[in-house]
């Protein structure tokens, strides 16, 4: 029995299916950030609640969200899986629709189902329950207080406070202080952004699409003699 190979077609098309098949999305990490790597500044006490609006500066699948709270001794500070986390399309006053509402880890890290986030869109970041009983509180999360910054802090416009996030404060400097820490939060995003081909990828797949081409134009001119020969 002679051996069966594979014709030109099958092996041109597995050959685009390959090279498709290896350009798909890189591995869940670390995206983008507002002051990502920032330690938080000297402790405070802040509200219960606290968001912020964020515009993404890229599309990207959203999985995770990562941030660094602030833990000293010599405060009352709750572990940061006591807070809640919410993302929305806009906060719940004006009417935002929930992406993801659920609570952090001991570790200020939140996983949930990806979410297709478009570049140029904001969407609503708030956390909650951040204060306990007493003068017991999830140490904050911004990049310094008040009256300096490092270098490099991002503010954002301001941020949102409330029940339902219903306060915007916005983000003031006056005499180059600024006014509004909260604006400055350090958070993480994770998740995955599909990957462009490669050079030689894109030449493998314009190659083996070349192939597939050409079969099917010989079979076609191989079996128009045949039908023109077919008695009626």
């Amino acid at each position: 029995m002679e051996a069966s190979f594979p014709s030109p077609i099958a092996a041109a098309t597995f050959a685009v299916l390959l090279t498709l098949g290896s350009s798909g999305a890189i591995a869940s990490a670390v995206v983008t950030d507002v002051n990502g790597s920032a330690t938080p500044g000297d402790f405070v006490f802040g509200p219960s609640t606290i968001g912020w609006a964020w515009t993404a500066p890229q599309s990207f699948t959203w999985d995770g969200l990562g941030s660094t709270f602030h833990s000293c001794c010599e405060y009352n500070v709750l572990s940061p899986s006591q807070a809640t986390l919410l993302i929305a399309t806009d906060t719940p006053t004006n009417g935002g629709t929930t992406l993801y509402s659920g609570t952090l880890d001991s570790a200020g890290h939140a996983s949930f189902s990806g979410i297709s986030v478009t570049a140029g869109t904001t969407y609503f970041i708030g956390l909650g329950n951040l204060t306990g009983s007493g003068n017991y509180a999830v140490g904050v999360n911004i990049a310094n207080w008040v009256p300096s910054q490092p270098a490099g802090t991002v503010n954002l416009s301001g941020w949102y406070t409330g029940a339902s996030f219903q306060t915007f404060i916005p983000q003031s400097v006056v005499a180059g202080v600024q006014q509004q820490p909260f604006s400055a939060p350090i958070l993480r995003f994770e998740g995955t952004v599909a990957a462009v081909p490669e050079p030689g990828s894109s030449a493998l797949l314009l190659a083996g699409l070349a192939v597939v081409t050409g079969a099917m134009r010989r079979r076609v001119a191989a079996a128009s003699p045949a039908r023109r020969a077919r008695p009626r």
